[in-house]
Order: structure tokens, then C-alpha cells, then sequence
């Protein structure tokens, strides 16, 4: 009773001063949330609940300049529930992000012992090639009349060194078997008859790596590509609010948080991921860029169309005037048309409104 009246007399001496009593414990913490190294990532991933909260608090503020303590505590709990709220989500996309990024490392390490053991493999291959090599050099014919056995020898020799155990056996067989009876023609001394069945095994060498050497160069091309494409997942964790992923079609970048509501100019504190995006495509200049801009569901379907599309090419625009060919990027606006989550629901609608940036598999 002692502490009330006293408190009573402390708000009439505030204001006969002419001023509104001290903020309360609640809006002191209000403003230390809104402060604290989070709020920025917060309220740019959930911009309509932070303004709300933000315009609860005002209401706040101005209750209390006006002596309204009541009043000013009831908008200061809405404020920070809203702001709570708004927090606890970010904090559940900060884990959802961890767990991404965790699901991608764990991809990068599988992928990696792919290869480890499809090297094992080729290198048990290899062995094996290498021991028929050994074998077939040990036949090279040294005469100079049996020029030509040598000459199919090596061939086959060469297709051997492509995998062609793998990529051609049938082809490999046949080789070998015509050049198997040049040798003993050559072995028994019956030369013109070793001519001959040279220039018949060299026609059946050449059909050899006519057959195993596209299948050879593509799979190392493919090898490469998708090595180089989990270089790029592994390098694209770097960029701040995006996402990458490796699909059949290449490498797929989403962007988030670009733009502002309404707007097709990239925002300034985005300028930092964009110029990451730059580094990216300088770094591996044999992907193709295809930038594709999407929407939510809200509002009208030609205005979702027409923003997607100013919006994907504002950010090739973007990336050719740091140095990245035009002609080697595309943009295409696809409004509402491809969601990835539900538009519902407001954080579903958030995750629509994105930026792709695919890197095409060559």
C-alpha cells in the first residue's frame, strides 16, 4: 500500500514537471529486441510482422507521452508478441537453413566416395589393362615388313587405355582377334599373308575407337561437370540468404529477400549476395546462366507475370554490368506458375517470391 501511494506520487511529480513517467520494464525490452544483432535478418524475412509490431509499439510510445499507462502497456504486449513471433520464425528458418546446408554437405561427402571408389575400381581396371599391355608390347613385331601389325597393335592399345573393356568390348574382341592372327602370320613367317590380315585388323582397330572414344570423352565430361557442380554448391554456402541444390538440370541458386515489396530494383543491402553471384559465374564461365524470377499468388496473374520477368531481368542486368557476357544468361518471368510452397499461408507466400538462378549442366 506504502509502495502504491508512493508510485502515485511519483507519476503526479512527473507530470507536474511536464513530462510522461519512465518507460516501462516491457517497452525498455521491446526496444533491446528490436536492437540486438537479429533484428535485421528478421524483419527482412518477415517484413509485415515486424511493421506491425512496430506500429503497436508507436501506438505505445504515444500512449505513454500521453500519461497512459494502461493503454501503453496493452500495444507494448501486442508489439512484443508480434515481434516474438516474427523472431521465433526466423529462428525456425536459421534451423531449417542448417539442416539444408547439412543435408548438402552430406551429399557433397557421398558423392565424393562415389568417386573414390569408382577411381578404386578404375584403378583395379587399369591393372588389369596395364597387364594386357604388357602382353601386347610383348608382341610388337620388330620387323620392319610387320610396320603395320605394330601400328594396329597400338591402336588397340589405345582403346584399351579409353576403357573400352567398358565402353566397347564387342568391338575390343574383334581387334583383338584380327590382330591375334596378323601376329602368328607374322610369327610364322607367312608376310604376305600378315599384310593382309593387318590392313583388315587396322579397319577393325579404327572401328574400335570410332565406337570408344565418344563414350570415353563424355563420361570424363560428365565426370568434370559434375565435379565442378559440387564445387559450386560447396562454394555458393557463402552467399547470404540463398539456397543451392544440384538437379538433373544443372545447379539451382534460389535468392530470397531481393527485392522490395512492389519492386523490381535490387535492393542495396542485397548488392552483397548479388556480387557473390558474380564471382560464381566468372568462376565457372562454361555454365549458362538462366535466371528465372517467380511471384506468390496474390494479386493479378498478368502483374505477377510482368514483375517475375522485370525482376529476373533486373538482376541480369545486374550481372552483365559486372562483366558477365549478356549473351550467356537468359531471364524468364514465371509469375505464380511454379510454387514451392504453400501460398496459403504468409511464409509460404515469402518462399514463392524468389529469384532462380540456374547454372546449366552443359
Amino acid at each position: 500500500m506504502k509502495f502504491n501511494i508512493l508510485m502515485t506520487g511519483a507519476v503526479f511529480l512527473v507530470i507536474a514537471c511536464g513530462g510522461p513517467a519512465p518507460k516501462s520494464t516491457e517497452m525498455v525490452d521491446y526496444e533491446q529486441r528490436r536492437a540486438d544483432l537479429n533484428s535485421n535478418a528478421v524483419k527482412e524475412r518477415f517484413p509485415e510482422l515486424t511493421h506491425d509490431a512496430n506500429a503497436a509499439f508507436k501506438k505505445a510510445v504515444d500512449a505513454h507521452e500521453d500519461n497512459e499507462p494502461e493503454l501503453a502497456l496493452h500495444y507494448t504486449r501486442i508489439a512484443a508478441m508480434k515481434w516474438r513471433t516474427a523472431d521465433a520464425l526466423s529462428q525456425s528458418q536459421d534451423a531449417q537453413d542448417s539442416t539444408v546446408a547439412a543435408e548438402n554437405r552430406v551429399k557433397i561427402a557421398e558423392d565424393e566416395l562415389k568417386d573414390a571408389q569408382r577411381r578404386k575400381q578404375t584403378a583395379i581396371d587399369s591393372l588389369a589393362q596395364a597387364k594386357q599391355i604388357k602382353e601386347l608390347e610383348g608382341k610388337l613385331v620388330k620387323d620392319e615388313k610387320a610396320r603395320k601389325v605394330n601400328v594396329v597393335a597400338q591402336k588397340v592399345r589405345d582403346g584399351m587405355a579409353m576403357e573400352a573393356t567398358r565402353h566397347a568390348p564387342a568391338e575390343l574382341a574383334k581387334a583383338e582377334g584380327s590382330l591375334k592372327l596378323a601376329q602368328e602370320a607374322v610369327t610364322t613367317g607367312k608376310l604376305k599373308e600378315a599384310d593382309r590380315l593387318a590392313d583388315l585388323a587396322n579397319l577393325d582397330a579404327d572401328a574400335l575407337l570410332i565406337a570408344v572414344k565418344p563414350k570415353f570423352d563424355a563420361e570424363k565430361k560428365e565426370r568434370d561437370t559434375d565435379a565442378r557442380l559440387r564445387a559450386l554448391l560447396e562454394k555458393s554456402g557463402a552467399i547470404p540468404g540463398a539456397k543451392g541444390k544440384i538437379v538433373q538440370r544443372g545447379f539451382f541458386l534460389t535468392m530470397r529477400g531481393t527485392f522490395e515489396p512492389g519492386k523490381s530494383e535490387i535492393k542495396a543491402d542485397q548488392t552483397f549476395a548479388a556480387d557473390r553471384v558474380v564471382e560464381l559465374a566468372k568462376e565457372f564461365p562454361e555454365f549458362k546462366l538462366a535466371i528465372e524470377g517467380h511471384t506468390d499468388n496474390q494479386g493479378r496473374k498478368d502483374a505477377n507475370l510482368t514483375m517475375s520477368q522485370n525482376r529476373a531481368q533486373a538482376v541480369l542486368s545486374y550481372l552483365a554490368a559486372k562483366g558477365i557476357d549478356a549473351s550467356r544468361m537468359s531471364s524468364t518471368g514465371k509469375g505464380d506458375t511454379e510454387p514451392v510452397a504453400d501460398n496459403r499461408t504468409r511464409e509460404g507466400r515469402e518462399q514463392n517470391r524468389r529469384v532462380d538462378i540456374v547454372f546449366v549442366r552443359p
